[in-house]
């Protein structure tokens, strides 16, 4: 299974400039610019993990042990969020986990990003919602069940309504001069996102319908193999009846002719019909037991 990587705006909730702590969203059910979702209790199954040991690390960067900026002292899912408490690790040395913090506790424009494993997705209806879905209105996929592996502290982010939101939301603390640099900056991600987004949704929608279409041309294919399977067997079985038929006047030709030769008629008769019938039914049972075999074969019975 590979991992993916879903970032987001974060929004900053608190900052404790004591004890270099910041707690905010890294997850919500916003639809990201590929036009996908995670919902917040898709986390909840195995996050036992990650709250063991929550690494925050820069950039989804394994290469350095200067990329763990810092750990999440909590995590917590609530009002379709999923919300971490990161402790950075400011002043011990380490310049990338010193910038992290102060564009997180004075900028409090922090990009997140989750890695994570999907286990379970439901995709979207295009033929239903494709027109919503191609506005940014429904998702072309949800995604239900999800391990969360890393958070990571990242630039450039996938969920266009969490920037705009925190744009708007800009720390009063924060001088004019660098509120127009991230404003700036923020308004030309988001133009990049929204010229990404439609090449994105045409290109998704591109790959769904091709994913039907092969599903459909499956579909048909089993459908024929199925109905030439009935066919087959149904034309034994008509051969197979019309033989029975057949022994059936053989044996009535019999019986009737072992009477008219026979002097003492009942007795022949009865013996003539218990060994004729046998035969007879041995005969129907190789029959069934063929046809049974055949059915089988073609609906075979799931353990």
């Amino acid at each position: 299974m590979e991992k993916k990587t879903k970032v987001f705006i974060g929004q900053i909730k608190s900052v404790d400039e004591e004890k270099f702590t910041v707690e905010a969203v890294v997850s919500d059910e916003t639809i990201d610019r590929y036009g996908e979702v995670i919902l917040a209790d898709a986390y909840k199954k195995r996050l036992g993990n990650y709250k063991k040991h929550g690494v925050l690390l820069s950039s989804h960067n394994y290469g350095s042990l200067l990329k763990q900026i810092g750990m999440a002292e909590s995590v917590k899912i609530e009002d379709g969020k999923l919300t971490c408490k990161f402790k950075y690790f400011y002043g011990e040395g380490n310049e990338e986990a010193d910038w992290a913090w102060k564009l997180a506790s004075k900028y409090k424009v922090a990009a997140f990003s989750v890695g994570f494993l999907p286990y379970a997705a439901e995709e979207g209806d295009w033929e239903k919602d494709g027109e919503a879905i191609r506005l940014g209105k429904k998702p072309c996929r949800k995604f239900t069940d999800v391990e969360l592996l890393e958070v990571s502290q990242v630039l450039v982010p996938a969920n266009p309504m969490a920037l705009q939101k925190s744009m708007e939301e800009i720390s009063d603390d924060v001088d004019e001069v660098t509120k127009t640099i991230i404003k700036e900056y923020s308004e030309k991600i988001l133009k990049i996102i929204e010229k990404e987004t439609i090449e994105d949704a045409v290109l998704i929608k591109s790959d769904i319908e091709e994913d039907i279409k092969i599903k459909n041309e499956k579909e048909n294919n089993m459908k024929e193999e199925l109905l030439k399977a009935i066919d087959d067997l149904t034309e034994k079985l008509n051969k197979d009846l019309e033989n029975i038929f057949s022994k059936i006047n053989e044996l009535n030709d019999k019986v009737l002719k072992q009477i008219d030769k026979s002097n003492d008629n009942n007795s022949i008769e009865i013996k003539l019909k218990e060994k004729e019938e046998k035969e007879f039914l041995e005969y129907v049972k190789e029959l069934f037991e063929a046809d049974t075999k055949k059915l089988k074969e073609i609906f075979p019975v799931q353990s």
